[in-house]
């Protein structure tokens, strides 16, 4: 089983085949290595050439020469540019190559043979049944002493058949190196960054350097021997695990009880008096024994194995090592009772019941050593498993599960959260105490402040629990749409259900769920007061008490939807919170609420956080308490020395950038009205495949996606469209249950070219997403004065990627997303919403844009798009 093909332009085959070129590397002992190849041969641009019966199966000698010096990955490119550059070239026949010279005759003569090929079908149909002997027909067709049959089935199964010439190879020295091919393939599959030079051997060595080799062994058995007495014997030999490539010197002790017993198995579990007397000669080695000459291994066995001749067996000796690898045979004289297990042993296991959790899956199936992606893990389950490491008082980002990836490397970089120091104030370092830090106000100023709040808003200092400005990001999303001439405001309307059956909602307990929530986030008391002479400036102001007054409604089934379309939210009164709670019952019972609001004041997440501990507060599963501060996010974020560098990033990603403008029909019968379409995007167990298996995330191809539909209708190679983040990934405590405005948007910029493939896209694509995320802490208007076109729209549409708007815990009450409406000023928005079995995309579109049946077309070509790239995880050779 592989656990992914290494991402980039070239086939699983290719793979197959580098591992199969250092495989031979190692035996032979060079770098320059001929194989046989068999190929199918129906690569040939003829037409019908894959209906055809007759023969086109080929075998030519394929020639590889392995530079250390280069990557895995570089190497698989060269190795796939060079098989399709001999696509044209693959019936030329071995007896007219052998008439090319000498040098071609001799690569006839390979001695090994790779063929590859997908799996047979053991499915018989009625009419035809498979013979049972067809499994021993291939013996009959290979000439080679080595022939390796790798069979390839479904995205990541391979199955490895080595025919052999058993006067040539026994069948254990077979068996190793089929062990070794897996070791290798692995290695490739699981570090494709690293060099080719860690996989491959060493150069042999000299001559004077083999006759040394003797000598060698003698020195490191005397020094050994005089170490550990009498009662102890010692052998050194070169050994050669089947996880390496070349040999290393390994000290075989076998502790001399008087009753050994060559029925046992050669090595030994030694007890704590024999491990602590191997760690002594370890130490004892790196003290008498240059570095050059020091064994990697000190073997405990039962037993010294003998010929028939009365000499010992090395040869036994270094085929039992041959077949383990080295881990393995390192945890021999592993756990003595000096050795720390370190302290990272817990945060491991939290971490790895974190993971199995997330995933859906048993934590014994879960190593510290496997690949979170491998297990089934994507980019929004690495946001789950921040978001639960976060709970469990372990402090961790998504871009931490992205780039350790193993379980065990992502508990490394997990942090207890209680050691974290806060972010800094302007208060802080020894300054004198003021009342408002964040806002940094002179003692004129903050007179004048409380003079406006008790004049224009009614509200006295004391009445003020806090104030701050509003954040660079939420302030530049602020700026953006102040640029447009209408009110923005978005809502989501949900109903309530109960899980319970014949079990009805109560509205006002869940009145005072909603009272409990205000009081417990301080966000939710907070109003937003312009400052400046353009308004364009916020200022947040937390009150300590607001005054809810929520009231249920009541109408009438038919009624209801168009009661809460209605905007509730106190834009006159400016004392009033930019936001809006809304709860209205039906005459048949029906219970629906309504959360409105306007200034991008909530993002998604705080949706979900306030339906959890609506749930839970309406259940009594939450006791009251102060949530966490949306004011240590402000003051992390307000932090300019934190975030300095990232606009470098952003000007050399606006160079050269021209607008990307989906074309708008020059109709004027239509009025600004903001429409919505919901469409099934793809098959979610398709897409979670295609991104496991190369590597990729959900976000990164559906980006691709839109980008290839935004080529198609402006033209343009290098196109550009906004993205949405959630902002949450970044180090302060139990961020993801703060309440309050973290949401970015970001300029996605992706370049096409006429020799590029939709995977090359797609691969520069995911590393960007990272670099962006990384960088994602700039305000969306600083970035975009960095444009020369500033002034004029430089992108009108935007994506984002998100969970459904419901609750899906264990509650007792159920919040089933009902209708969202959100404002924008672009003329065309797609949320990608991926549920548990489902990924639907709305698309949001302003009716003087773009017409009904514009939308339905744009809606199906973006579905078209994002079937091509998945088709690319089924692309063979």
């Amino acid at each position: 089983m592989v656990s992914k093909w290494p991402n980039g332009s070239y086939t699983s085959s290719t793979v197959v085949r580098l591992a199969f070129t250092v495989l031979l590397s190692w035996y032979m002992e060079t770098n320059d290595v001929v194989f046989g190849i068999t190929v199918a041969g129906r690569g040939a641009p003829v037409p019908g050439i894959y209906q055809m019966t007759g023969p086109t199966i080929a075998t030519f000698p394929l020639r590889t020469i392995l530079h250390p010096h280069l990557s895995i990955e570089e190497t698989l490119s060269e190795m796939q540019a060079h098989a399709a550059k001999l696509i044209q070239f693959e019936q030329t026949g071995l007896r007219r190559i052998r008439s090319y010279g000498g040098d071609a005759a001799s690569a006839c003569d390979f001695q090994s043979l790779l063929v590859i090929q997908p799996q047979k079908s053991t499915i018989s149909s009625e009419l035809f049944i498979e013979s049972p002997n067809n499994s021993a027909e291939q013996l009959k067709l290979s000439t080679h002493p080595l022939t390796m049959v790798c069979e390839l089935s479904g995205e990541q199964a391979l199955f490895v058949t080595a025919i052999f010439d058993g006067c040539i190879l026994d069948h254990d020295a077979a068996q190793i190196m089929l062990e070794r091919f897996e070791h290798v393939l692995h290695d490739i599959t699981d570090n494709p960054g690293q060099r080719i030079g860690c996989i491959i051997p060493d150069m042999p060595p000299n001559p004077d350097a083999r006759m040394n080799e003797s000598g060698l062994l003698r020195d490191v058995e005397y020094q050994a021997q005089k170490y550990l007495g009498e009662p102890y014997q010692v052998v050194v030999d070169m050994v050669c695990p089947k996880d390496l490539c070349t040999g290393r010197l390994a000290v075989f002790v076998c502790e001399n009880t008087g009753h050994q017993s060559i029925e046992a198995e050669l090595f030994a579990v030694p007890e704590n008096t024999f491990k602590l007397k191997l760690r002594g000669l370890i130490e004892y080695m790196n003290k008498a024994i240059p570095r050059s000459m020091l064994p990697i291994l000190c073997l405990p066995i039962n037993y010294l194995p003998w010929t028939a001749a009365s000499q010992l067996d090395r040869d036994l000796l270094q085929l039992a090592v041959s077949k383990k690898d080295l881990s393995s045979l390192q945890q021999l004289t592993a756990s003595c009772p000096n050795q720390s297990q370190g302290a990272a042993s817990d945060r491991e296991e939290r971490v790895r019941k974190i993971i199995a959790r997330v995933i859906g899956i048993d934590t014994d199936a879960v190593g510290i050593n496997d690949d979170f992606f491998n297990l089934g893990g994507d980019s929004i389950s690495a946001i789950q498993v921040v978001t639960l490491c976060r709970e469990d008082s372990l402090l961790l980002t998504a871009l931490d599960v992205f780039d350790a990836k193993t379980v065990k490397l992502i508990a490394s970089k997990a942090k207890p959260s209680t050691i974290l120091t806060p972010p800094s104030t302007p208060s802080e370092g020894g300054q004198p105490m003021v009342r408002f830090p964040l806002l940094s106000l002179a003692a004129p100023e903050e007179e004048e402040l409380e003079l406006r709040l008790k004049e224009n808003l009614g509200i006295s200092y004391d009445e003020v629990e806090d104030a701050y400005p509003c954040n660079p990001v939420h302030e530049g999303l602020l700026i953006t749409q102040s640029l447009n001439t209408y009110k923005y405001r978005s809502y989501t309307i949900w109903e309530v259900t109960s899980k319970v059956p014949q079990c009805s909602i109560w509205p006002m307990r869940l009145v005072k769920a909603w009272t409990d929530i205000v009081r417990r986030h301080p966000a939710l008391r907070t109003i937003l007061v312009s400052r400046g002479t353009n308004g364009q400036g916020k200022t947040h102001i937390v009150r300590k008490v607001l005054n809810t007054d929520l009231h249920v409604l009541s109408c009438t089934d038919n009624e209801i939807m168009d009661i809460l379309r209605k905007s509730s939210l106190s834009n006159e009164v400016s004392s009033a919170p930019p936001y809006q709670f809304t709860l209205c019952q039906t005459d048949t019972g029906r219970l629906y609420c309504k959360l409105e609001g306007s200034d991008a004041f909530l993002d998604a997440a705080s949706l979900l956080i306030i339906l959890r501990e609506l749930s839970q507060l309406y259940e009594g599963r939450l006791s009251f308490s102060a949530g966490p501060l949306y004011s240590q996010a402000t003051a992390y974020f307000c932090d300019a020395v934190r975030f300095r560098g990232q606009i470098d990033y952003w000007k050399t990603q606006m160079v050269e950038l021209q607008p990307c403008i989906f074309p708008r029909h020059q109709s004027v019968e239509f009025k600004r009205e903001l429409r919505t379409m919901k469409r099934a995007a793809t098959d979610k167990a398709l897409l979670g495949r295609f991104c496991l298996e190369n590597g990729v995330t959900m976000s990164n191809v559906f980006q691709t996606a839109w980008a290839m539909v935004l080529r198609k209708y402006t033209g343009l190679d290098d196109v550009c469209f906004g993205t949405v983040v959630s902002g949450r990934d970044v180090p302060i405590p139990d961020i993801h249950n703060i309440v309050g405005s973290f949401f970015n948007v970001l300029v996605c910029r992706l370049r096409f070219t006429a020799q590029g493939s939709c995977r090359d896209v797609l691969v520069r694509n995911q590393a960007e997403h990272g670099t962006r995320l990384r960088n994602g802490n700039c305000s969306l208007i600083d970035v975009l004065q960095l444009s020369k076109y500033f002034g004029k729209p430089l992108f009108n549409t935007c994506i984002s990627v998100e969970q459904p708007l419901s609750n899906e815990d264990e509650s007792e009450i159920c919040f089933k997303e009902v209708e969202t409406y959100e404002a924008t000023e672009y003329d065309i928005i797609i949320n990608i919403c991926v549920g548990k079995n489902t990924v639907e995309a709305t698309f949001t579109y302003w009716a003087s844009a773009l017409e009904d049946s514009e939308i339905i077309t744009v809606a199906d070509e973006f579905r078209e798009s994002v079937a091509q790239i998945l088709l690319l995880g089924e692309a063979t050779e």
